[in-house]
């Protein structure tokens, strides 16, 4: 089993430090890099919030957004099992 590794990240100019295991740190850094990009563009629409109203908005925006493609996928699942109840009844009507 592998050894958490620390990881640097600079998110917003602040470096935070976090363990991770050493096969999951390329997700770390791109999810990183995600949180920093949603960051500048919540901080890009003007005015002068704190980090924290930065990271608030940036959390809620990425909750509405992960919540949506849950929905989303819900949504398939039914579908699809909705096309397997059919596929098996025009099954025996044809049999």
């Amino acid at each position: 089993m592998s050894k958490p590794a620390a990881v640097k990240l600079k998110i917003l100019g602040t470096e935070i430090q976090v363990a991770c295991k050493p096969d999951e740190e390329d997700a770390l850094l791109k999810a990183a890099r995600y949180v920093e990009k949603e960051m500048q563009t919540v901080k890009s629409r003007g005015g002068n919030p704190s980090s924290e109203k930065i990271a608030l908005i940036t959390a809620m925006n990425m909750a509405n957004e992960l919540l949506s493609l849950r929905a989303g996928s819900d949504e398939l699942e039914s579908a699809s099992s909705l096309l397997d109840e059919m596929q098996r009844s025009l099954k025996k009507v044809l049999q």
